[in-house]
């Protein structure tokens, strides 16, 4: 695992939520209409006190006029109750339902649909202005 992983680093963070976009431009031509979920194994290494704070990771499906926006519910953060605590030094498994769930709200922003999603969007909010890193290994819509 993370042998070919993509990394992101917000550098300068400019603080509040840091968003890495695939792909860049916004132009994928993405049909997940018959997809239920994302998974993805992401690792990450934060040099600020405390780490990470507010809900995350935070993931947006982009369409050409809104968004489908995925939080943990009641703005929960996988990076700071970790599912288990190896998860602290070791790649977390993340599985988000499209639809949403009992873990993960889904809020609508405009006119999207599944079938028509331009980009993924990954974001995390930091304590502290040192930039941090994240992998991201795996990601894939089932």
């Amino acid at each position: 695992m993370g042998r070919a992983a993509l990394r992101f680093t917000p550098n300068p963070y400019p603080g509040l939520y840091a968003t890495a976009i695939f792909p860049g431009k916004r132009d994928a031509d993405w049909d997940l209409s018959g997809k239920s979920r994302l998974t993805f194994w992401m690792k990450t290494r934060n040099p600020n006190m405390h780490g990470y704070q507010n809900a995350g990771p935070v993931i947006s499906l982009y369409g050409k006029d809104g968004k489908l926006e995925y939080r943990p519910t009641k703005d929960g953060n996988l990076l700071v109750y970790l599912p288990f605590s190896e998860a602290r030094w070791t790649w977390m498994r993340i599985e988000v339902p499209l639809a949403g769930d009992a873990s993960w709200t889904r809020k609508k922003t405009g006119e999207v649909r599944l079938d028509k999603i331009r980009a993924l969007g990954i974001a995390l909010d930091s304590w502290g202005g040192d930039p941090f890193f994240v992998w991201l290994d795996g990601l894939r819509f089932e």
